[in-house]
């Protein structure tokens, strides 16, 4: 799985994420209140998948959550404050 983002509207395309076939997914859960970093689920860098936040100015992951034994399975989200 491959994420690319642009800084602006037109400016050029560039890779933010890739995660091989090995990790179990990179599944886009949303973004930050402030826009600045996407949340997703991935077992990238770990041994269950588990919530990450991506900055998206530096493709810096931080970890938001994560279950040493279970994977996520399901994420509910408040629509107004994430």
């Amino acid at each position: 799985t491959l994420i690319h983002v642009r800084d602006t509207p037109n400016g050029p395309w560039r890779e933010l994420l890739s995660v091989d076939a090995n990790e179990t997914g990179a599944d886009i859960i949303g973004f930050t209140p402030d826009n600045q970093s996407l949340y997703f689920s991935s077992s990238l860098d770990g041994n269950t998948e588990r919530l990450l936040k991506i900055d998206l100015a530096n493709g810096k992951r931080s970890l938001v959550v994560e279950d040493p034994e279970f994977d996520i399975a399901g994420l509910l989200t408040h629509p107004t404050t994430y």
